[in-house]
């Protein structure tokens, strides 16, 4: 196996690429992943819902059944949306999962380009209602929407690094990035040879990770199995509101390997399939985890919404905290999941056989 995106440091750096291009928008995003994916592929491109595409064309040598793959990262960055900009030029958002911390770093994607700000709180004099605004330095209304407009997200920035405490990583939006870090891994690994059948592999990059997203990417491939790639909650991620539930959750560690993942609230994935990817993992000596359900994984109620009757499995990288700011994973959970979507990939199990899940 080619070890150049394997360290922390490497996948530090990978995260921060898709960072820095997600700064200037989710098109700039999606055209750094199909670049970054070209050399590996035989075709990329981005959709009309600004999707990274990338199709590996594998053979059927060997007797093997020549399979449509769908391989989908679930999940998107977090995000708010300006709604409105004040006298005072500060920008008011809303829409961010789990809150927007006062005084992160901002960057706005707009049609001037990247535009760097600061999240701040702000008490509305008369109300006292507390809300967090943007600042990106404008002197008044009239300034600031030269520079930005009204619907523009804005997201949290900051730089992926290292811990050194192992091979752990710190960085913003681990969550909604989890699955894209794991299929650019399995990408720049070199390990996409000798497939079976064709493999699509779709990155969703804006708020279309769920069922139009999932539908736009079936229309396309019309797969016999799928894979989904995300993320889900690790233990010491969660903080229950009620300190008697603390002990109630289930969770995989990180830094124990990737997460197979049994069921979500949306429902099950497809036993005979997961079960084969257990089985290869296993002779492989692929580090994983299996996770009976998870409440969240980026992506999967996308596919149950939208209807697919193809067998699914989901590989995830556990990261501690769920929100768009920081969070904690571990270099080797995405090389263990990509490596345990590889395995998958080349064999030809799962393809033909009707999905026995169903919604919960």
């Amino acid at each position: 196996m080619d070890e150049r995106i394997s360290g922390a440091a490497e996948i530090a750096i990978l995260h921060e690429r898709l960072l820095s291009a997600y700064a200037f928008g989710r098109e700039a995003l999606a055209n750094e992943i199909a670049a970054l994916a070209r050399p590996y592929a035989d075709e990329t491109g981005v959709g009309i819902l600004n999707e990274a595409i990338a199709v590996i064309r594998g053979g059927s040598a060997a007797g093997r059944a020549s399979a449509r793959t769908l391989v989908y990262a679930g999940g998107d960055p977090s995000y708010a949306n300006v709604v409105g900009v004040d006298e005072d030029g500060l920008l008011h958002l809303e829409g961010m999962d789990g809150g927007i911390p006062t005084g992160a770093e901002a960057v706005i994607p707009s049609a001037s380009g990247k535009i760097p700000g600061v999240f701040v709180e702000r008490t509305e004099e008369e109300s006292g209602t507390r809300s967090v605004v943007a600042d990106i330095g404008a002197e008044n209304r009239a300034e600031a929407l030269r520079h930005v407009s009204v619907g523009d997200p804005a997201i949290i920035f900051g730089k992926p690094e290292p811990t050194g405490i192992g091979d752990k990583i710190v960085a913003p939006h681990v969550y909604g990035f989890g699955g894209k870090l794991i299929l650019l891994q399995l990408l720049l690994s070199g390990i996409c040879t000798d497939l079976c059948g064709e493999t699509t592999f779709v990155f969703p990059t804006g708020q279309t990770g769920g069922t139009q997203g999932f539908q736009a990417a079936v229309h396309g491939v019309c797969p016999d199995r799928v894979i989904v790639a995300g993320s889900v909650l690790a233990k010491s991620g969660w903080l229950p509101d009620n300190p008697a539930d603390a002990g109630k959750r289930t969770a995989p560690e990180i830094g124990g390997g990737a997460a197979l993942v049994l069921r979500g609230a949306y429902g099950v994935f497809d036993r005979d399939f997961t079960g084969r990817i257990e089985q290869i993992a296993a002779e492989q000596n692929i580090p994983f985890r299996i996770v009976a359900k998870v409440d969240r994984f980026p992506g999967l109620s996308g596919f149950h919404d939208a209807g697919i009757d193809a067998p699914a499995a989901g590989i995830a990288l556990p990261v501690r905290y769920e929100t768009g700011f920081a969070g904690i994973y571990a270099a080797g959970d995405v090389v263990a999941a990509a490596r345990l979507i590889g395995a998958a990939l080349k064999s030809a199990g799962g393809a033909g056989k009707e999905r026995n899940g169903e919604r919960s």
